[in-house]
């Protein structure tokens, strides 16, 4: 093989592994991966490959007063990956290192310029090259530019001139073509890396999930529950491979897991001032065995401590501290992935007392209907069965059990699902009083076929067929008449309640729509919001009514699980 290109394959093959190396060290893969796009860490990177670019020359080898190298390879990384700060700087550093171990050399000067040219060209296409789908192609095309242009410099400026010529005849193609596979396999390097990091990533994101979808049902009680706190800090130990796990507020270690235990916190007065620190500032603090104390070192010599905040609606609630062994590769990962589960966990904590609020709200508006219809209906009812004690007697006994059977539904403070057959049932039982107080002038149909089963929220039918009644069929003076029909479709049950009353006015409707009822009118209003928040916003209470004709409520219950009502 050709001395020149036996050496460039050589050195090819030596920055590869530096590469290699490089990509291994926690502080330079920072740089190239993570705070890219500082000044400061230009400047580094420009450091880094200016030297990777030194060792090409010193590796090179001398042809016709020239030296055949590699250096271009760790410039034209440079400017790719930082730029045309990075690229310029690299440039700079090994451009004038050639210029100085050969001044006054043939080819001193031109390769000088020539080097500092490759980085200024690298970093003028990096962005080109970064948003290419072609990168590849891209980076081999830019190195044989910058390659041409160090063949031109040479020509150029190199004297004699029939000597430039024999030179650049020589060193042409191997440093051209080499070069230019030599940076596409470097830039491969680091893509790999970059990939591996991706996917490191990606494996914490998964884990950090699958733990909080473990741990929901710990966050219902809220965070101050020891047995869920323990049963959490079991759950992290189990599923992560870190050595220890436990949970605190902002004074003590309310649980732990693995080899955290809580006589060692009372051994560490520095560990409890890091846990105040966190919990004071809501930032991750990362302890070493230098700063634990010389009381508790023996334990955690082999550990790193990371202490990260759990937060809810701003504030610190308390911390979780994990132990991670430092044998682990990448301890920087791990410590993000502490952070990230403690992040969700928080974000779980604030969505569960969302969640609660949401009932509270659903069993207030519950009660502010009870509060409404019981008052007045059962005023109307006892006056109803009194009037029929002496003439009839057996009815009015009828009736009263009939209302028993009413009100212990109604006072009912579950705001669990029933079934729909039962809702029905109150409805009936509120249908039959109210038929008993206005006798021939209302008339009452229920049409609901057997073999329809669902569930529906409980007392979601009685402020409907209320406000039928009071409102719709009874405005009239001659009375009216209220149907109650339910029918199933494929994925839903639809139930309507129609009355032939005077209808409902448009302004009120949107008032209804908008929550904007005047107080004491609460009754469908609540309905609608009730069903929205069980249902979806797309299942609210639909209205339909005429002016003189009367008003259709219709409530569309989808067929889902048992249980999965509100």
């Amino acid at each position: 093989m050709d001395p020149i290109l036996r050496n460039i394959c050589l050195n090819i093959s030596m920055l590869v592994f530096m590469a290699y190396l490089f990509t291994r060290i926690p502080i330079i893969k920072d740089f190239i991966f993570n705070d890219s796009d500082r000044l400061y860490s230009k400047i580094i990177l420009a450091v880094i490959f200016g030297g990777m670019g030194i060792v090409s020359t010193y590796t090179g080898i001398s042809v016709q007063g020239a030296i055949a190298n590699t250096r271009v390879i760790a410039i034209v990384t440079a400017g790719i990956i930082g730029g045309p700060v990075a690229g310029v700087g690299a440039g700079l550093i090994a451009g004038v290192h050639r210029y100085l171990i050969n001044i006054g050399g043939f080819t001193a000067t031109a390769c000088a310029i020539s080097t500092i040219l490759e980085g200024l060209i690298a970093g003028l296409f990096s962005n080109r090259i970064q948003k290419s789908k072609q990168r590849g192609m891209y980076i081999i095309g830019v190195t044989i530019l910058a390659e041409l242009v160090q063949m031109s410099v040479i020509l150029l400026v190199a004297r004699p001139f029939n000597q430039a010529v024999e030179v650049v005849k020589a060193i042409f193609i191997p440093m051209v073509f080499l070069n230019a596979v030599g940076v596409g396999v470097f830039i491969n390097i680091l893509d790999f890396i970059v990939m591996e990091r991706d996917y490191e990533a990606a494996t914490r994101i998964k884990l950090s999930l699958k733990i909080v979808d473990r741990c929901l049902p710990y966050f219902k009680n809220g965070f101050y529950n020891e047995q869920n706190l323990q049963d959490m800090a079991q759950t992290i130990l189990k599923m992560s491979d870190v050595s220890g796990v436990a949970m605190t507020n902002e004074q003590e270690i309310l649980s732990c897991a693995g080899l955290l235990e809580k006589a060692q916190f009372s051994q560490c007065t520095y560990l409890k001032e890091l846990i105040k620190t966190t919990c004071i500032t809501g930032k991750i603090q990362v302890a070493d065995k230098h700063e634990l104390g010389e009381k508790i070192f023996k334990s955690f010599k082999m550990f790193t401590v990371v202490i990260a905040p759990i937060i809810k609606h701003n504030e610190c609630l308390g911390c979780m501290v994990v132990l991670i062994n430092k044998s682990k590769k990448a301890i920087q990962a791990e410590i993000g992935f502490v952070d990230g589960l403690a992040k969700l966990f928080s974000t779980q904590l604030e969505l569960a007392e969302l969640d609660n609020q949401i009932k509270l709200r659903q069993r207030a508006e519950y009660q502010a209907l009870q509060s409404q219809i019981n008052p007045h209906f059962l005023f109307n009812a006892l006056n109803t069965i009194s009037a029929l004690c002496r003439e009839k007697p057996e009815r009015a006994r009828e009736l009263l059990i009939v209302l028993s059977t009413y009100f212990r539904n109604t006072l009912e403070e579950s705001l669990d699902s029933i079934s729909l057959a039962k809702e029905i049932e109150h409805v009936k039982a509120y249908l039959q009083l109210e038929k008993a107080r206005f006798e021939e002038r209302l008339q009452v149909e229920i049409d609901m076929p057997e073999g329809i089963c669902c569930t529906v929220p409980n007392f979601i039918l009685q402020p409907i067929v209320e406000n039928a009644v009071k409102h719709g069929a009874m405005s009239r003076a001659e009375g009216g008449k209220v149907i109650v029909a339910v029918t199933q479709q494929a994925q839903e049950v639809i139930i309507t309640v129609s009355d032939n009353g005077k209808g409902i006015e448009e302004g009120l409707l949107e008032d209804l729509y908008k929550n904007k009822m005047a107080k004491g009118k609460v009754g469908l209003s609540n309905v609608h919001r009730r069903l929205k928040s069980v249902y979806g916003e797309q299942n609210g209470l639909q209205i339909d009514s005429n002016i003189g004709k009367g008003t259709i409520c219709t409530i569309h219950i989808p067929l889902m699980r048992k249980g999965e009502v509100a």
